[in-house]
C-alpha cells in the first residue's frame, strides 16, 4: 500500500504510529455518525461511535471508493473506531486494533 511508504510502527506487533494532529485544525460543528453520512456538510466530521456492524462490511476494499463521495460531505472525518472487548481472545483484540489503524487505499 502506497499509504504506508513513509509509515513509523511500533516494535514487535507494528502498529502504525499516528502522528500528532497539525495546529491549523479546524473544529467541527457537530459530530455526524457514519450511518448518517448523508446529511453531513463541511461544517460536520463523520465518526464512528456506533455499533462495528453498521460500518465494518462498507470499509472492505472493494468497497470503500464507493463511499468517498459521501465522505467528502464532511469538513473532516474520524478514524473509524472498532470495539476491543476485554474477554475476547488476545489475537482478536489485536485485530481489532489493526482494523481501527489500518488506512484503505482510496486512490487507484
Amino acid at each position: 500500500m502506497s499509504n504506508l511508504l513513509n509509515a513509523n510502527f511500533t516494535g514487535e506487533d507494528e502498529y502504525p504510529v499516528l502522528n500528532k494532529q497539525k495546529e491549523d485544525l479546524v473544529i467541527p460543528f457537530q459530530m455526524i455518525r457514519f450511518s448518517d453520512r448523508k446529511i453531513a456538510s463541511l461544517n460536520d466530521a463523520i465518526c464512528f461511535y456506533e455499533w462495528d456492524k453498521s460500518f465494518e462490511s462498507k470499509l472492505k476494499d472493494e468497497r470503500i471508493a464507493k463511499l468517498v463521495p459521501s465522505l467528502l460531505k464532511a469538513g473532516s472525518v474520524v478514524q473509524p473506531d472498532y470495539s476491543i472487548y476485554a474477554d475476547e481472545p488476545l489475537v482478536l483484540q489485536k485485530f481489532a486494533v489493526y482494523e481501527k489503524n489500518r488506512v484503505p487505499e482510496l486512490s487507484n
